[in-house]
């Protein structure tokens, strides 16, 4: 036996489908099937089953309903953070929404891409009409959105909770695709209006926000962990990967700044010593140019895709890690670097500066010759130096772990913050 979660009637949320006729009628030509689980006991049920409580009463006080909409598109940072904080507070959690649908399991496949689809065309019917309506009521049950973008699915309430990575799509909208900028845009000036909790994961973020919105009501500021996951795998080298290298991790595109860094390693002579230079992420805009510039530049490989187990065996191997962004988050892999041993070169006076700490070597992003600079001091550094750096900066990414973020998390979600 199934239940349509297109058509059930879920406690306190009536979804709101006015104006969004050409999603309406997308979303209403696929099998009910599709958007169904099977029929088992209430979530809050299993969850008090699980801890040994007795009462729904404790469950209804404390149920979160979530918005993950963000694993439907990626499995980048956010979604790792997002992950990680769900499964850690899996005894709070109500329901789990992925758009409009709640499902017990994160969609995939054809399922994750319909849903992703019906999500773009609601967002691009907003920026097309500047519409900041058609959203569902929320409830009685508290909402965290893991993304700002979320909070125009539903009614937001100031005592609902969203987080922010950053400013970005706001403040350099050109960096990300078209449109991206304005429903971002339309999305924060909603939250300043509310006045719900924000959470934001970097002291620079939060600073950004004040700039721009004023004072929040209420904010935190809980930095991502770094993924205990990563270090339990095993190391594999990657096909294509030889000698000595330096490495950057991260979305690869306009944003992340590696056409820069490119041509600066081209310019460093490392190239003539045996070195390469070995970026690997996502594809986001203006990654096709950062591929295409990679092909003509003698020493730079770039990977199509790698597992943990790369990533583990990258971070292990290389010489030196390089992030030159234009525009970061948080920037989780000069953490991951470092507590693998690396010295980062960095963006100065941004995230990434706050997240290395002391002892990174900081360049202007804007100078390829700066960068270039930044790369052969990385390589030549002295052994002493080098210790000595990453000594201060591993005791400083120490406040990156799991269990500092998650203390702070529950302390969020069950009121205690």
């Amino acid at each position: 036996m199934t239940q349509s979660i297109r058509y059930r009637q879920l406690e306190g949320e009536r979804p709101s489908w006015q104006g969004i006729a050409p999603a309406t009628c997308l979303f209403r030509t696929f099998d009910e099937e599709l958007f169904s689980l099977k029929s088992s006991e209430p979530p809050s049920a299993n969850i008090m089953q699980k801890n040994n409580c007795s009462g729904d009463h404790k469950h209804s006080e404390r149920g979160w309903r979530v918005d993950f909409s963000l694993a439907l598109f990626n499995r980048t940072g956010k979604y790792f953070i997002g992950k990680s904080l769900l499964d850690e507070n899996e005894d709070l959690i109500d329901r789990i929404s992925y758009w409009r649908v709640f499902s017990k399991d994160t969609p995939c496949g054809l399922k994750a891409r319909i849903l992703g689809k019906l999500e773009a065309i609601e967002r691009d019917l907003r920026v097309q009409r500047k519409e900041d309506r058609w959203r569902a009521k929320a409830g009685t049950k508290r909402w965290l959105h893991l993304d700002p973008l979320t909070v125009l699915h539903r009614e937001l309430r100031e005592q609902d909770v969203v987080l922010c990575h950053d400013l970005g799509p706001v403040t350099h909208p050109q960096l990300f695709g078209q449109g991206t900028g304005d429903v971002y845009a339309m999305a924060f000036d909603y939250i300043r209006q509310v006045q719900p909790h924000i959470v934001f994961v970097s002291h620079a973020s939060s600073t950004i926000y004040r700039d721009i919105y004023g004072s929040p009501r209420k904010s935190s500021v809980i930095c991502p962990p770094i993924r205990a996951d990563l270090g339990k795998s095993m190391l594999v080298g990657p096909e294509n990967v030889t000698g000595p290298f330096l490495l950057t991790v991260g979305s690869i595109g306009t944003r992340k700044n590696q056409a820069s860094a490119i041509r600066a390693f081209a310019g460093s002579g490392l190239r003539a010593r045996g070195y390469s230079y070995v970026l690997c992420g996502e594809i986001e805009p203006g990654g096709d140019e950062v591929k295409e510039l990679a092909k003509k530049t003698d020493g730079v490989v770039v990977l199509p895709y790698v597992s943990d187990s790369n990533i583990r065996w990258l971070y292990a191997n290389a010489q030196a890690f390089v992030l030159p962004s234009l525009l970061e988050g948080f920037g989780m892999p000069v953490a991951e670097s470092i507590a693998a041993g690396l010295i980062p070169v960095v963006s100065q006076g941004g995230v990434l500066e706050e997240v290395a700490g002391e002892g990174c070597l900081t360049i202007d992003c804007m100078s390829v010759e700066d960068i270039s600079r930044g790369m052969l001091e990385a390589v030549d550094m002295d052994a002493d130096e080098k210790s000595s750096r990453i000594r201060r900066m591993q005791e400083h990414v120490q406040a990156y772990s799991e269990d500092t973020f998650h203390r702070h998390w529950r302390s969020v979600l069950t009121g205690r913050d």
